[in-house]
């Protein structure tokens, strides 16, 4: 992949006991970002009202600061190296 490009992943989480694992052995060391919302209804996709602001609770690595607008590549990346590696996301509703 070259600088710039950029590749999605669709994966699904379960929930157990308030712990959300995520395990994908295809992932080579590397940079990455992560976004995942909280999909309330099972319609596959984040609801929004009507001047876009979701209706439904959302995160990204690194947990960067609410703003107008989704976070920057910058602010949510982070460095896959370890075999094992795990990051806290929390959810804002």
């Amino acid at each position: 992949m070259h600088r710039g490009q950029s590749t999605r992943k669709r994966l699904t989480l379960t929930r157990k006991l308030r712990v959300r694992k995520l395990c994908s052995r295809t992932l080579p060391p590397g940079v990455y970002a992560v976004s995942v919302f909280h999909d309330e209804n099972m319609n596959q996709k984040l609801d929004k009202n009507f001047v876009g602001v979701p209706k439904e609770g959302y995160g990204d690595s690194n947990n960067p600061k609410k703003k107008m607008g989704p976070p920057s590549f910058e602010e949510t990346k982070f460095q896959l190296s370890a075999t094992e590696q795990s990051t806290e996301i929390k959810l804002m509703y």
